[in-house]
């Protein structure tokens, strides 16, 4: 239940960053949707357009997390490791 809340939110704060990349991309469609016409709720277009082709965040992948200096005297050591995906049910 929680990981649907938090997904959720997530999810609000991707697409809100995504439609106010595309308005000031000079973009003017997007998936058939006119993003010039600006009474057209493009956040809502897009959620649908993400609900159809199974949209997934950056959680369900394998990521790679690494630290870029390990300690001041040492610049050439490298501290990474994979992060697994979350069981997405």
């Amino acid at each position: 239940m929680v990981e649907n809340q938090v997904r959720d939110e997530l999810m609000r704060k991707e697409i809100h960053r995504l439609a106010a990349f595309v308005r000031g991309s000079g973009t003017k469609r997007v998936e058939g949707i006119n993003v010039e016409d600006e009474s057209v709720d493009l956040r809502l277009k897009l959620e649908r357009v993400f609900s159809a082709k199974d949209f997934r965040l950056h959680y369900e992948f394998r990521r790679l997390a690494y630290r870029e200096v390990g300690s001041s005297t040492n610049e050439r050591t490298l501290i990474a490791t994979v992060v697994p995906r979350e069981n997405v049910a």
